[in-house]
């Protein structure tokens, strides 16, 4: 979802994806750099595999971003990744993701 959404048209598009059978949905509230978007989103995805529910995986993931990169990892870079619908299944179930 790029671009800046209103907040009604952002809420319309997670709904859309949560009654097409998402269990959770995570988007950016605003456009986001693709480097730090690659590397938050990469980071998410391991803590998935590694058992984590997804709420947990992104929280892990921004703060290992902030790690990584320090003063350079901007909130503006990663603090638009929400997370939309079911945060506690982990890993198990990332295929319906």
């Amino acid at each position: 979802m790029g671009g800046c959404l209103a907040r009604k048209e952002w809420q319309v598009w997670n709904g859309a994806f949560l009654l097409a059978g998402a269990k959770a949905v995570i988007a950016s509230l605003w456009t986001a750099d693709d480097t730090y978007s690659i590397a938050l989103m990469r980071r998410l995805y391991q803590h998935l595999v590694d058992g984590a529910d997804k709420a947990s995986a992104l929280r892990q993931a921004k703060l290992d971003l902030l790690n990584e990169f320090g003063g350079q990892a901007l909130p503006v870079y990663w603090a638009g990744f929400t997370l939309v619908g079911d945060g506690l299944n982990g890993a198990l179930e990332l295929r319906n993701f």
